[in-house]
């Protein structure tokens, strides 16, 4: 209060101190709109949400607050009769040290060091923070300690050969016979091994790649077809009749031309019906094995599978071939591996419309397929932990941009801005150093660090800067800007410090990996924000004052 009255301390709260906690809602809920433009839901609502708690926060503390605290300080000045004194207050931190670390890395040679001594780390950082790699570890889910996740660990550790489910989605016109054609072909690329790319697809015992696909089904149900006939004729097969009553003509051996596109629709549809018949050393497989590579559009005509039940050639959309990942949580492996892959799949992406992206327009005459992409849990963990490595570079660089237009408003000065958003910036680049050191990982909330870091962090520095701002305005030299600023500004922002660091410090106890590494990186957040605001703001202003002061000041 320094003397004065309860209205009029809440007059320089509003007005002054209000001023830069404006400004730093206005920043926090820039940085958090830049998930808005996220592709991950989540993100998206959590912009939203952090944006409005904000917003509610700045009305509660920085309007409802100050106002209930003057009425309070009026309301016992009237009952005791005489003004509230004002008494000693310890605070965390000596004032006397704060003025001298805010005045001495405002000094021009100090300022110099700082950014020079700044500069080294924040090179081997960004190094470090493009290395960042995301994941799905089960530690980071579930207490490592825990049976289950002991349990994921047995499997992986002794199963790792066995690989986890993926799957290629084909669609458009499957049934025509080059799509067929190119099942066999894929599975010779994939069994070429390229030198220096990880083979993480599963193999079976002779060592030849295990790609599940309707093709090995085929083969089967001819093999079967040679042997014994009769379940094929109760499904219309004749082979007294021109074309055996199909329109399908067979080999030497009794093979089917799976280059007609009439053998293979009515060998699809008598799988679909009847699966594969059990004759001899063929095992029986169940039309419900092949319900899981391969359906028709419309129900089948059960006396001509060639044929819907509306009398129209039957018509296949989809397909699935099925495959196996090994170590797929080791996405730096994974990712050249995925790019084989989709080298390898060059054969079916030739003949679609579409990209690996989203499928294209309808089937063409050369093109009779609309998409050709991956899924199944590997590659959808693998894509997500890569987008979550773009959205981090995203967002940072949306947030930047953002804060920046915010501070330049505010500020009406570009140069101010930049003293204020620099620091912050390089604490996010040493933030995900921190991580890439110790081993952490990106994750669908440490992600969200990035845009907190720029929300919450660039508070620290604008209570600098406006505080240096308005101490300058009142006339007053650099070093005693510099001095109000290790004053009242850093013992507040201390307090502030030292209050999230214990809220971060209390998550980062949970027994889940995925909140307790948030809690300790967000604690580094703020313990890193408040060394950007005391001591490299303070070290800027003094660049940016050694530069730009007129010849004749004097300090």
């Amino acid at each position: 209060k320094l003397g004065k009255s309860a209205s009029e301390s809440g007059t320089i709260t509003l007005t002054r101190v209000g001023r830069a906690i404006l400004l730093t809602s206005v920043t926090t809920m820039a940085a958090f709109s830049a998930n808005l433009f996220s592709d991950i839901a989540a993100l998206r609502s959590f912009g939203i949400e952090a944006a409005m708690g904000i917003l509610a926060a700045f009305l509660l503390t920085g309007l409802w607050v100050p106002l209930l605290r003057m009425s309070f300080d009026e309301w016992l000045e009237q009952r005791k009769g005489e003004e509230i004194k004002e008494r000693q207050i310890t605070h965390l931190v000596p004032e006397h040290w704060l003025r001298s670390l805010t005045i001495q890395s405002g000094r021009f040679r100090n300022s110099a060091v700082i950014a020079l001594l700044a500069l080294l780390v924040t090179v081997p950082a960004s190094i470090a923070m493009s290395n960042l790699e995301g994941d799905f570890a089960v530690e980071d889910f579930l207490d490592e300690s825990s049976d289950f996740a002991q349990g994921v660990n047995i499997v992986n550790e002794r199963f790792s050969d066995e690989g986890e489910p993926a799957m290629l989605l084909i669609e458009g016109d499957v049934l025509d016979p080059r799509v067929y054609a190119s099942i066999d072909e894929l599975r010779q690329r994939m069994n070429t091994p390229v030198e220096g790319i990880p083979e993480k697809i599963t193999k079976t015992p002779d060592g030849n790649i295990d790609l599940l696909a309707l093709d090995e089904l085929v083969f089967a149900a001819q093999g079967s077809l040679v042997l014994n006939d009769e379940p094929f004729r109760a499904r219309g097969w004749n082979p007294d009749a021109e074309g055996n009553g199909v329109g399908c003509n067979t080999t030497q051996i009794g093979f089917i031309d799976t280059k007609d596109r009439d053998c293979l629709a009515f060998m699809y549809g008598f799988l679909t019906l009847e699966g594969v018949p059990g004759i001899g050393p063929i095992p029986s497989i169940p039309s419900s094995i092949v319900s899981l590579y391969i359906m028709p559009k419309v129900e089948l005509n059960p006396s001509m599978p060639w044929l819907d039940i509306n009398g129209q050639p039957a018509e296949y959309e989809h397909m699935l071939i099925r495959f196996g990942i090994t170590g797929p949580e080791d996405f730096p492996s994974l990712a050249p591996a995925m790019d084989k892959l989709w080298n390898d799949l060059e054969v079916l992406t030739n003949l679609s419309t579409g990209t690996t992206e989203q499928g294209g327009s309808a089937p063409t005459e050369d093109k009779p397929l609309t998409w050709v992409m991956t899924t199944g849990r590997p590659v959808t963990r693998y894509v997500a932990s890569t987008e979550m490595q773009d959205e981090m570079q995203s967002s940072l660089v949306l947030g930047s941009l953002f804060v920046f237009v915010s501070l330049t408003i505010g500020f009406r000065s570009i140069k101010q801005a930049l003293v204020t958003l620099g620091p912050i910036l390089l604490v996010v680049v040493w933030l995900y150093g921190l991580m890439e050191v110790s081993g952490a990982s990106l994750n669908i909330v440490t992600v969200t660090i990035a845009t907190i870091s720029l929300g919450v962090g660039i508070d620290y520095c604008i209570h600098v800067t406006e505080r240096y701002r308005e101490s300058r305005e009142k006339g007053e030299s650099h070093k005693q800007a510099l001095h109000a600023v290790g004053g009242a500004c850093g013992l507040a922002l201390i307090g502030s410090a030292a209050s999230d660091i214990a809220g971060f410090s209390v998550i980062a106890l949970s027994p889940m990996g995925l909140f307790s590494n948030f809690g300790i990186f967000s604690a580094a957040m703020i313990f890193l924000s408040l060394i950007a605001s005391l001591v490299l703001t303070t070290a800027a202003l003094g660049l940016l004052h050694e530069f730009t002061k007129p010849d004749s000041e004097e300090e």
